[in-house]
């Protein structure tokens, strides 16, 4: 396997930047929001992939293996050998994946930070971070995107996404 480098000095820079992970229940308005278990792909607090392939904002819903492989070869496009696919039971589980597009920079983040079953269905919460102006960055694309699976619920799946500048001081 080759490292990368610019994913791992972006991740890195993001790191020093994080700040704490937002509670399910605080991003749905129906007070009778129940928090469903989110498992991210990726046990840090940053996301999954830096260089993902998906140059365009864009969430995801897979709820087979046919869309999850092409998810996977999607974020794996640019690299040689592509990781094993996560194995995934799409009897009782789905996976949700965020991507917020192609990025100048270093210093872009995404996580998905919850989920919560409400009256209008499921809610997986995003937080996007990007860059103050004093921050150093790496100077190279990026495509943060996160991704996560959880148990199969009813109703439609939306995104809350939240905006994050980070502070790097003056």
């Amino acid at each position: 396997m080759t490292l990368r480098p610019i994913p791992f000095a972006a991740a890195l820079l993001c790191v020093a930047c994080r700040t704490s992970d937002v509670p399910a229940s605080s991003f749905s308005n129906d007070p009778h929001a129940v928090p469903i278990p989110l498992i991210r792909f990726r046990t840090d607090s940053i996301a999954f992939e830096f260089s993902s392939g998906v140059g365009q904002a864009q969430n995801f819903v897979i709820k087979d293996a046919a869309a999850w492989n092409d998810l996977w070869q999607r974020i794996y496009a640019t690299q040689t050998p592509v990781p094993p696919l996560p194995d995934v039971d799409f009897n009782t589980q789905l996976v949700v994946a965020s991507a917020i597009g192609g990025k100048p920079t270093g210093g872009y983040d995404v996580l998905l930070t919850g989920a919560a079953q409400d009256t209008g269905g499921l809610v997986i919460a995003v937080r996007a971070t990007s860059p103050g102006a004093h921050c150093i960055v790496t100077q190279a694309f990026t495509q943060p995107i996160d991704i996560a699976r959880l148990a199969k619920t009813g109703g439609d799946v939306r995104f809350e996404q939240t905006e994050q500048v980070v502070d790097c001081g003056s």
